[in-house]
């Protein structure tokens, strides 16, 4: 078994131990250090004795799993991935961008997107923050930075896609705004013909214009939950 001693005490410290069986926020039922299973019921109640070997026996499950998913890496960067999947499931930790990050070796990122696993039921929870904070730690703890030539942690604003949907969005939508006080500025004939012999001719053009930026704005929000979606793929919370 790979797992360090460091990897054990994370788990055994972030799942903590019951001996009474209780549903998790989840809503499964869990005994022992988030032991779970079909043989997990209400009111099954263990010793300090059975928690340890439950214990012994999933780490064995969860260590041979993620080195089947996960077949290169650090001790410790195995053992804060052990800790992820021994949360989130061994499946769960297969799909995830964790592991695919890892085995493209791109390992900032893969630090990174520990982050990303911390709801449950849909909801944010503090314990998981904390959680995935010391997995990602734990990760990176003997992870040399020349051993990560690919981690290039988040993009610099300029570059990331989400901002500059916004920009071109809200750009969009202030011009969009903006068009019907542009009309009604328009100089009148009687008042600044030269002006108006320049600018006149805009005015009936203004409900097309007005469509190639709202065209402008709803490109702009694509882009924008595209960005969204790309940064989850590449493990950027």
């Amino acid at each position: 078994m790979r797992l360090t001693q460091d990897g054990i005490d994370l788990i055994k410290a972030r799942e903590s131990c019951r001996l009474k069986a209780y549903k998790c926020p989840a809503g499964i039922w869990t005994i022992a250090y988030g032991h779970t299973g079909p043989e997990v019921h209400e009111g099954w109640e263990i010793t300090q004795d059975e928690a340890d070997a439950l214990l012994r026996a999933d780490l064995i499950t969860f260590d041979a799993g993620v080195t089947r998913i996960c077949s290169t890496g650090t001790d410790c960067q195995h053992s804060a991935m052990v800790s992820l999947a021994y949360n989130i499931g061994l499946g769960s930790f297969a799909k995830s961008s964790v592991a695919r990050l890892h085995n493209a070796e791109r390992y900032a990122e893969a630090a990174q997107a520990f982050a990303l696993w911390n709801k449950a039921g849909s909801k944010v929870l503090a314990g998981l923050v904390a959680r995935r904070a010391a997995e990602s730690a734990l990760y990176l703890k003997d992870t040399p930075v020349e051993n990560a030539p690919n981690g290039q942690g988040e993009k610099p604003l300029s570059q990331s896609r989400v901002i500059n949907g916004q920009a071109v969005a809200g750009s969009g939508v202030a011009v969009t705004t903006a068009l019907p006080a542009i009309k009604d500025a328009l100089p009148a004939p009687s008042d600044l013909q030269s002006v108006a012999d320049t600018l006149g001719g805009i005015a009936p053009y203004l409900p097309q214009i007005g469509y190639v930026i709202a065209g402008i704005t709803i490109f702009g929000v694509c882009m924008t939950l595209y960005g969204r979606w790309h940064d989850r793929q590449q493990g950027r919370a």
